[in-house]
């Protein structure tokens, strides 16, 4: 497994399943909270942002897309 403290890659973080993406978040969180290395935890830190940030944007577009289909009734919701 790779070093958590590592900078991500954004492009990595695009194209990560959802459930790894939340995974992955909740691995940062423990690792900060365990962290007693100021630098090592702001790296962590860091990397908790931008894959909070990649979660928060699929959630956005999500919405977006569901309003979309909703503005639209006339488009068949195939489920």
């Amino acid at each position: 497994m790779r070093d958590k403290s590592l900078p991500l890659n954004t492009d990595e973080l695009a194209i990560m399943d959802e459930s790894t993406l939340r995974n992955l978040f909740a691995s940062l969180k423990r690792s900060i909270g365990r962290s007693r290395d100021d630098g090592r935890r702001a790296a962590l830190e860091t990397n908790a942002c931008y894959v909070y940030r990649e979660i928060e944007i699929r959630e956005l577009r999500r919405e977006a897309h569901d309003e979309w289909l909703n503005s639209n009734p006339q488009l068949e919701v195939v489920q």
